[in-house]
């Protein structure tokens, strides 16, 4: 099998909920909606998860810092269309996840037999779930995920456990997560299928390619595409026309993260200013925007990230992610 046929067969169930709707817009969905849970994927239990420092020496990626945790692979018996998601922490508090992968492998396909649309629509994606995102979501009509027969889905996730002020620290046991899917709320013959595009800003030398380093003594650090150790995969360049019907964003405002921009054409789309909750100096929360762009062919997107950093040295582990949730046409 070919790199790019086996890239064509994966499909991020989860970014189609990345970033998920603020806690209160959840809360309105829900009064107005019946929510029917089709499936529920539950990770191998953690025993132990222990506590740890975070210092600006330190990042998520190194030893000891993010603890990954994975579900059996689970495969959809029946063509499913997915309304919306919700993750659980199970005995520990929801601030120790970090990110949730939830990727979905379609049954293969000959790459030839597939239009544009179908090959954009198989195409790899990437994270799931934030730290600093709500933990449910529904997309709202008529857009919705689709999984065909056969697909196998695979989920994993970080947790990440820094002593105050980085994370709650503390020690705790048996510690799991579940993901619960839900159905749609109208007629699946109506629904708008979705694709969801994960963008990430990280230096080439990031260990798994998802962060950068914030240089010391930097007020306001703005960290773009056409930084010369940018590994290339905040930029997109659209190979066919629909709609943005939604976007959502991950950084570490807890580390000096302040702002993440997304820009179409150069020109500002929208940008994200995370919010301090009330848990601690760790808890931010980054909301979930619904908007309507459409884009055609040809089309680019790009982002830029703020950060501060005025100690001394540098900040490792910086990270500024956006997931685009995306209607072709």
């Amino acid at each position: 099998m070919t790199v790019m046929r086996a890239r064509q067969q994966l499909y991020a169930l989860g970014l189609l909920f990345l970033m998920l709707l603020v806690l209160m817009e959840i809360d309105s969905l829900r009064k107005s909606v019946t929510l029917k849970e089709i499936l529920s994927i539950s990770t191998v239990t953690l025993p132990a998860l222990y506590p740890h420092t975070h210092t600006q020496h330190d990042s998520v990626e190194d030893m000891g810092h993010g603890v990954y945790v994975s579900a059996p692979e689970f495969t959809v018996t029946e063509d499913t269309w997915i309304g919306g998601i919700r993750v659980d922490v199970n005995n520990a508090p929801r601030s120790v996840l970090h990110h949730v992968n939830i990727t979905a492998v379609r049954p293969v396909a000959k790459e030839d037999e597939l239009s544009a649309k179908e090959r954009f629509l198989n195409a790899m994606r990437g994270i799931a779930v934030g730290q600093d995102s709500a933990d449910a979501v529904l997309l709202p009509p008529p857009y919705a995920g689709f999984l065909p027969k056969g697909t196998r889905i695979q989920v994993t996730a970080m947790l990440h456990n820094p002593l105050p002020p980085a994370g709650p620290g503390g020690e705790y046991k048996d510690v799991s997560l579940t993901l619960h899917v839900f159905g749609v709320t109208f007629n699946p013959q109506e629904a708008k299928e979705t694709a969801s595009i994960f963008l990430s800003l990280a230096d080439a030398t990031s260990e798994r390619g998802d962060t950068f380093t914030v240089p010391a003594n930097t007020h306001n650090y703005i960290r773009d595409n056409k930084n010369a150790q940018d590994a290339g995969r905040g930029r997109l360049v659209f190979p066919i026309s629909g709609t943005i019907v939604g976007m959502g964003a991950h950084t570490h405002a807890w580390q000096g993260g302040r702002q993440v921009n997304v820009f179409l054409n150069d020109q500002k789309l929208h940008s994200f200013i995370p919010r301090l909750g009330g848990g601690g100096p760790w808890d931010w929360h980054t909301d979930y925007a619904l908007i309507r762009a459409h884009v055609d062919a040809g089309d680019v997107i790009t982002l830029s990230a703020h950060y501060e950093n005025e100690s001394s040295e540098d900040e490792r582990g910086a990270m500024a992610q956006v997931v685009l949730t995306f209607a072709p046409d």
